[in-house]
This record gives structure tokens, C-alpha cells and sequence, in this order.
């Protein structure tokens, strides 16, 4: 049985760094502790500023009067937290070491209590109670919920290593000085949670943990602190700790265990508060979010246990670098979506050289099941982001029937990229979960988010379920990023003011489309394509995904409904791949041909040998096929579906608008293939598309950003 003796000599030991105010306050509450009889104690602070800023007031307080018998300072250069524990522990050997912060401040019993719980009970370690002084003017959920308060179970009762810290605590000198020391891992002393593995460690050698509510310090909360971000961003970081140290405990339960126990508490808690939260009170429910944040922190350290790290809690200080460097911070920017789609890399490459920014691409996949692209995001920053796809049938009722296989992404590490990245803007493509982690991550750190949200008329009518989610989604963005005409009625329609609105034009890109055809083998691979084809026939081209969205059938059908004479003269071709593959490859009409997929160098050709092109969709946002069509003038057959018809279509003098819905779309179709002047349309096509110009999308995103541009973002004129 351990001998229980009180210790005769202590030694306070605090760390600080840069908060010479606060450093003052807990000194000055020093000056009133009572000393018990026959104990000396004496003060060691350790100053974790390499210039040595908090010395002066440590000097001025050993002239004081105190209580104490020795005062040292001593300075840490390098910023570490667990180095500077340990600079205060080896300047000799103690009974009893207490330890607390720098922004702490102590009562008059405090450490009476300390000592007498730890006699009492014959503890090794003794836990005290801190309570947060909250500035004014922070919500009153917070201090209703004593978040920033470090509660301890009734004096005595025994605790595990999850309940430690060093702020207000005593422990035992046999385990600092003894025939083996323990000290606090320096590897840990930038990341956080030094003093917890500590106290894991000396608990499986058998220390006993216990706790006094009487030994009472209050610690300072600055308002930067006082946020929900920071709270949670708090709880994240515990999860990160605790399944570091968990993961070296042999008893202690599996990973998996420890996340789905979490989540039920998260559960429990939401559940459990949404009563109070119904009468205005937050705080049960903001229990249960830092729940969750504290299972997704472990489940990151469980997933990739170096995140445990590379997590920074104590960084170099702005102070320091700036001595370094008086060279401006980049501003940083996330630009998150789905997949890196070879008509979008020029964006995202014009993007990165933006100056003054630090530009990343967040991607959820490098590719996706209907896809044949390969894209090596050569001259970008590109992190894939851990995240679950699948393939789901979707139905869309109105106004056009149909039904379509997609490609879901579930990008669970999203949060995790983003607070390692710390953007201080985010651009967000589409409405759907990735939005959803990027609004959480601007709504608790208080950054900017911008949402791409292009959308059509047959888009923005896809179920009050989806279009509440969408709502509520587009409210969380400072700008939102339209494109063209039917985009901005659905985001208006939507509730989005028209003031958050930016509009610029999708764009293909035109640099890459015209170098193809100014190539010297060019007109032979034209020549090539319609003596594949008959070159007693005309040509017509359907390009893009064969999926159902893309109106494939309902073209087919119209085409089959041609009189004999007109579909004689024409060749209709299916540049694409996808699902619907075999509907074309054994179709029965003789003019109707698969080409297959197309590489994208070889695009321009193709579109130069046609002399339509037909865009049938039945609901595409945009339909960048169009503009490349135009590019190369080839003129446009374009369903009145596709987003981009109201901004590149002018019926009858660029191009010709048809529904392939509608009873009269035969006569329509067949008027089109016969028309005298295709030809013209497609000069008219290639005049008007010169406005819709990857350089005014790229200014167009750096508006929608916060960025000064000069480059006029309305439309070409023309129409």
C-alpha cells in the first residue's frame, strides 16, 4: 500500500507565451494563495518567446511580495508547448508539481485544496475545476452551456486520461524525478494534447486520477474565441488527441467503436435538445454538433493517423514569420468539385495564376463511370479528398419525362482538406453534399463561399424537396455564380437576391479548338470523316454522353418520322459513348451511324465535317457542345430544353430551335435539314460565340471571389 504523506516542497510550473496581460492578472492572484504550514513553494515560468517579451514582468514579480520561496524564469526559444513543461520540470526536483496556464487565474484556497485532496485520497494527480469568463456581448447559449468551462466530477472521484489536462492540476514529483522520469512529448507540443498522452502514460503504470472541485481557477476567453468555430474546431481537435493516444492503449475500445459510439452520443444529444431548441435555447443541440465534430476528428486520426500531427494548434506567430518576410500572404483559394473535366482545366488553370492567390482544386474522384476522360491536372494544386461514389437511377417527372444513371459523391474528408487547407474563399460547384461541408466550413471559420450553381428551366423543377434543400443551400453563399439567362430566373425563383448573382457565360475553349484546325493535317482528317460517311450525304452530328438526358430517343424517333427523300441525303452520327451504346450500334435505319467516343484533340474535325449539329437534349444545364459547335461554325439544331439556348440560340439567324417533345418536331427537324442557308447560320454561329471567352469566365469567377476585375462580364452583344 502507497504511503500517503503531504509534500513539503512544491513547485507551480506555467508556460507563456505573448499575453503579458494576462500573465499580470494570474500573477497578481499568486500574491493572495495561502501557503499550508511547513510547505515551501516555489514558482517557475517558462517564457516560450525566443525574444524573451514576458521576462521583465517575471523579474518585477520576484520583487514583489508573495507567497512564494523561489521565483525563476527561464525562455524556451523554440515555440512548444511540451518543450517548455519540460524546461520547467528539469530545473530540479519537487514533492508535488502543479501546473497551470498563463490565462488562468487562481482563487485564494486553490492550492490548499489541491494538496488536501491529493493527502486525502492518495492520488498521484489531482484535477481542478476552470471556469471561462466569457466577454460580453457572445450569445447566451454559450454561457449557458459552459462550453469553455473544464468541469470535474464531486472532489475524489477517480478519473481516466480523457478527463486530464494541465490546467489546474497537481501531480506527484516521483513521477517527474524518479528512476523513470516521464515527461511531456515534444512531438505533440505543436499539435496539442501533450498533457493528455501524458497522463495516459503514467495512468498505465498504475497513477491514480483524481479530482477536487474546491481548488477553483477562472480563465480568460478572448471574444476571437468566443465563436461557434472555434468551439467546434476545438471538439475536432479532441478527436484528434484522443484517438491518437486511444489507438497506443492496448484495453481501450477499436476505432470503429469509439466513432459509432460517438455518433450515437451525437444522436442522443441532438435528440435530447431539440425540445429546448424550439424555445429559442441552443446550447442542447450545439452539444450534440461538437459531438459529431469530436467523431469526425477521430475518425480522420483512425483514417490517417498522421493527420495527428500534422495538426497545428500552436503556430509560429504572425509576429515572427512577418520578421521574416514582409511579403504579402496569399489569399487562398478552394475550388471544389466533382471530377477535373479536360473543358474545365483551362479555367482552373487560369485561376491558379491569379495573382495574390494560392489556388487549390478539391476533387472528389479522378473519373466517373460514364466517363472515358484522362486528365493529368498538370500545373495545378489537386488534392483528392477521401469520399464515397456510387451509381444511382434518378427520375425526372416534369416537364420532360425521363429517367438517368448519375454518379453520387459522398466526400467525408472534405471538412478535414478544408480546415488543413484554412481557404479563406471557397468556390463550391453544384447542390449537393460537397456544398453542404463547404458551407459548414464558411459558416463556423467565417469565410467567404461562392457557389456555381448554372442551372435550366428543367433543372429548377425537380421536386420541393430538392428545391427546399437548394434554398437552403444557396442562403448560406456570399455570391452565387450563374450562367446566362435561364440560370439567373431559376436562381432568383429560388430566393437568391439578384444582387448576389454573377453572371458570366460558359465557356469552351477556343484556344485549344482553333489550334486543332489550324493544324496542316487538319482538312485531311475532315476529308477523312465524310468520305467515312458518304460524301454524297450530307452530315449531321449528335455529340456528347449517350445517356437518356441527352434526348437520344426522342431524336431517334423524330429521325425515323423523315420522309424517305430527306433522310436519303443525310447521315445522322453519335460521336459518344455511354449506356445507350447498343440502341444505336444495332439501329436498323441505314443512316443512322456510331462513331464512338472522340477524343478531345480530334473534336474539331469532326464538327468542320458536319453540316449540323444537333443538341436534342431534354434538360442539360448548359450543353458546352453548342459553343464548340459554334466555334468551329457549325451551326446548331437546339433543343429549347438546353440552359444555353437563351443565351447562344437566335432562332432562324445563328442557328434553329426545336422540341423534340412536341407534336410538331418532324416538320420542324426535317425543315431544319433542308434549310438553304446551314451554312450562313454557322458563320452567324461563329461571330456571336467570340463573347463567350474562357479569359471573361475566369474574371467572372475572380468577381464572384472579391477580386477587382476590368474585363466586361455582361453578354456579347447579338442578341
Amino acid at each position: 500500500m502507497k504511503t500517503v504523506t503531504t509534500p513539503s516542497r512544491v513547485a507551480i510550473c506555467l508556460a507563456t507565451y505573448r499575453r503579458p496581460e494576462l500573465l499580470r492578472e494570474l500573477l497578481d492572484s499568486f500574491k493572495m494563495v495561502r501557503v499550508p504550514r511547513g510547505i515551501i513553494v516555489e514558482l517557475r515560468v517558462v517564457d516560450n518567446d525566443r525574444t524573451g517579451s514576458s521576462m521583465d514582468i517575471i523579474n518585477a514579480f520576484r520583487d514583489e511580495n508573495h507567497p512564494f520561496f523561489k521565483v525563476t524564469g527561464k525562455i524556451e526559444p523554440e515555440q512548444n508547448i511540451a518543450m517548455a513543461r519540460n524546461v520547467a520540470l528539469d530545473i530540479g526536483p519537487a514533492d508535488a508539481i502543479v501546473f497551470v496556464d498563463d490565462d488562468e487565474i487562481v482563487e485564494e484556497g486553490w492550492l490548499e485544496a489541491l494538496l488536501q485532496t491529493g493527502t486525502d485520497s492518495g492520488a498521484d494527480a489531482v484535477f481542478g475545476p476552470v471556469h471561462g469568463r466569457l466577454p460580453d456581448g457572445v450569445p447566451q447559449w454559450m454561457s449557458r452551456g459552459c462550453f469553455y468551462d473544464k468541469r470535474v466530477a464531486p472532489t475524489g472521484t477517480v478519473v481516466d486520461w480523457k478527463q486530464t489536462r494541465t490546467s489546474n492540476t497537481l501531480v506527484l514529483g516521483a513521477w517527474f524525478y524518479g528512476r523513470r522520469p516521464f515527461r511531456f512529448d515534444p512531438a505533440l507540443g505543436r499539435s496539442g494534447g501533450s498533457d493528455s498522452d501524458l497522463f495516459a502514460r503514467i495512468a498505465e503504470h498504475g497513477a491514480k486520477l483524481v479530482t477536487c472541485r474546491e481548488a477553483i481557477v477562472s480563465e480568460e476567453v478572448p471574444a476571437a474565441r468566443a465563436t461557434l468555430g472555434w468551439l467546434w474546431s476545438r471538439w475536432y481537435r479532441n478527436g484528434l488527441i484522443y484517438e491518437r493516444i486511444a489507438r497506443a492503449i492496448p484495453h481501450e475500445r477499436s476505432s470503429m467503436m469509439r466513432f459509432l459510439r460517438r455518433l450515437g452520443a451525437t444522436g442522443l444529444l441532438l435528440c435530447r435538445g431539440l425540445p429546448s431548441l424550439l424555445r429559442g435555447r441552443f446550447e442542447g443541440c450545439a452539444a450534440g454538433l461538437f459531438e459529431l465534430s469530436l467523431a469526425m476528428g477521430g475518425f480522420v486520426a483512425w483514417m490517417r493517423p498522421e493527420s495527428t500531427v500534422e495538426h497545428v494548434a500552436y503556430r509560429a506567430s504572425r509576429q515572427e514569420k512577418d520578421e521574416k518576410t514582409t511579403e504579402a500572404k496569399p489569399h487562398r483559394v478552394a475550388f471544389l468539385c466533382n471530377i477535373i473535366s479536360p473543358y474545365r482545366q483551362p479555367v482552373y488553370k487560369h485561376l491558379s495564376e491569379t495573382p495574390g492567390w494560392d489556388f487549390r482544386v478539391f476533387i472528389d474522384a479522378d473519373n466517373e463511370f460514364d466517363r472515358e476522360w484522362s486528365v493529368d491536372g498538370v500545373g495545378l494544386q489537386v488534392r483528392k479528398t477521401r469520399c464515397l461514389s456510387w451509381k444511382r437511377t434518378v427520375w425526372c417527372r416534369q416537364p420532360i419525362p425521363f429517367k438517368q444513371v448519375i454518379t453520387l459523391h459522398f466526400p467525408f474528408g472534405l471538412l478535414y482538406d478544408l480546415f488543413r487547407f484554412r481557404p479563406q474563399t471557397v468556390i463550391s460547384s453544384e447542390l449537393g453534399f460537397r456544398t453542404a461541408f463547404a458551407a459548414l466550413y464558411c459558416g463556423l471559420t467565417h469565410n467567404k463561399l461562392v457557389i456555381w450553381s448554372y442551372q435550366s428551366r428543367v433543372s429548377g423543377t425537380q421536386g420541393s424537396w430538392r428545391e427546399a434543400w437548394r434554398r437552403w443551400l444557396l442562403s448560406r453563399a456570399d455570391s452565387v455564380v450563374g450562367m446566362g439567362i435561364q440560370a439567373r430566373e431559376v436562381l432568383e425563383g429560388w430566393g437568391v437576391p439578384s444582387s448576389h448573382i454573377v453572371d458570366i457565360l460558359n465557356s469552351a475553349n477556343h484556344h485549344a479548338l482553333e489550334n486543332q484546325m489550324a493544324a496542316p493535317e487538319f482538312q485531311n482528317k475532315v476529308d477523312a470523316i465524310r468520305t467515312r460517311y458518304g460524301s454524297d450525304r450530307k452530315l449531321a452530328i449528335v455529340v456528347g454522353r449517350l445517356i437518356p438526358l441527352k434526348g437520344i430517343e426522342g431524336l431517334l424517333e423524330t429521325w425515323s418520322q423523315l420522309p424517305d427523300s430527306t433522310r436519303s441525303n443525310w447521315t445522322l452520327v453519335f460521336a459518344g459513348s455511354g449506356p445507350m451504346e447498343a440502341l444505336l450500334r444495332d439501329h436498323p435505319d441505314e443512316s443512322v451511324k456510331l462513331a464512338g467516343y472522340i477524343p478531345e484533340p480530334e473534336i474539331a474535325a469532326w464538327y468542320t465535317a458536319t453540316d449540323l449539329h444537333i443538341f436534342p437534349t431534354r434538360g442539360d444545364v448548359w450543353g458546352l457542345v453548342v459553343n464548340e459547335a459554334s466555334i468551329c461554325g457549325t451551326p446548331t439544331l437546339c433543343s429549347v430544353h438546353a440552359g444555353c439556348f437563351d443565351d447562344v440560340i437566335d432562332d432562324g439567324k445563328n442557328g434553329l430551335a426545336i422540341d423534340f417533345t412536341g407534336d410538331d418536331a418532324p416538320r420542324v427537324l426535317q425543315e431544319a435539314l433542308e434549310h438553304p442557308d446551314l451554312e450562313g447560320f454557322g458563320v452567324a454561329a461563329r461571330k456571336h460565340i467570340r463573347g463567350f471567352t474562357l479569359e471573361r469566365m475566369v474574371a467572372g469567377f475572380r468577381q464572384a471571389a472579391g477580386q477587382e476585375v476590368s474585363v466586361l462580364l455582361q453578354p456579347a452583344s447579338g442578341l
